[in-house]
């Protein structure tokens, strides 16, 4: 029989930062399985003003100050950070938490759009929008799965990048979203990949 696992998102709507590690303490200790947080660079409700703590930075405070429970974004937008830059986070934070991560990716929305042009960041749309998730998606899992990254596409171009961490084990990758199109990227990242080389030159 499968067991049912049960996740909280975190206090990230707040400007301390005590707050934010106490509610996943508290989550730890009361046997749930695993704390989320949003990829957001203002809150959607409250206003431009008000407190939020960058997903990331945070996830790394939040695995550090746990010993059990899974750690996770709901989702990283692929549009807000470089994918290797993505990757590099989630190696980081798979040394600090290993077998602990999961890297949720998605495109964001039209409600994105404002977001991304305050912070002078690219906002994709349609066809467009859904191939640049697709880019990331295989960036992140080729970078967290071997020991070289080599990528070339309409978004990124890497070649012969080391990748270091090693993220052993390699967190599991999800692609969040609520459009077929989104699914089909899901499916088309899903293939199996290499297992890690574990000795290096």
């Amino acid at each position: 029989m499968t067991r049912t696992q049960i996740g909280v998102t975190l206090p990230q709507f707040t400007s301390d930062p005590l707050e934010l590690v106490d509610g996943a303490k508290r989550a730890e200790a009361a046997g749930l399985d695993s704390v989320w947080l949003f990829d957001h660079l203002w809150p959607l409700t409250g206003g431009k003003r008000r407190s939020m703590f960058e997903a990331w930075t945070a996830v790394a405070n939040v695995a550090a100050a746990t010993e059990r429970v899974t750690v996770g974004t709901l989702v990283t937008r692929s549009s807000l950070r470089h994918p290797v830059m993505v990757a590099k986070m989630a190696a980081t934070v798979t040394a600090i938490a290993p077998g602990r991560l999961i890297v949720g990716i998605g495109s964001g929305d039209s409600q994105s759009r404002s977001e991304n042009s305050s912070f002078g960041l690219p906002y994709f749309e349609g066809e467009r929008r859904v191939a640049q998730l697709e880019s990331t998606v295989r960036v992140v899992r080729s970078y967290l799965h071997g020991p070289q990254l080599d990528h070339t596409d309409q978004f990124t171009t890497v070649a012969a990048l080391p990748t270091n961490p090693a993220a052993h084990p390699a967190p599991e990758v999800w692609v969040g979203g609520r459009t077929a199109a989104t699914v089909r990227v899901a499916g088309r990242c899903a293939e199996r990949q290499p297992e890690r080389q574990r000795s290096r030159d």
